[in-house]
């Protein structure tokens, strides 16, 4: 039996697949898209900006600095969906 995870990652496989490399390159350079990654590079800055002038507990400090970390690695993640390093 597989695991969920297992099967995500089929599911999340065929969908790759089954996009031309022209649409993924359309989609990243869609205004959606461009506006997506802004939000997320905002975000990831507020969290920063935040725990750097210590507006967090030590506890929220540890939460915002994992989720900027995590936030920043994400366009990375969203270009390797498309097989590429575009």
């Amino acid at each position: 039996m597989r695991t969920k995870l297992e099967k995500l990652e089929a599911k999340l496989e065929d969908l790759r697949s089954s996009i031309s490399p022209d649409a993924w390159v359309q989609w990243l350079g869609s205004g959606p898209t461009k506006s997506l990654m802004l939000q997320l590079e905002i975000d990831a800055e507020d969290l920063r900006d935040n725990w750097a002038k210590g507006r967090f507990s030590d506890k929220e400090g540890f939460k915002a600095q994992g989720q900027a970390e995590y936030i920043d690695g994400l366009p990375d993640v969203v270009k390797a969906l498309g097989g590429r390093n575009d």
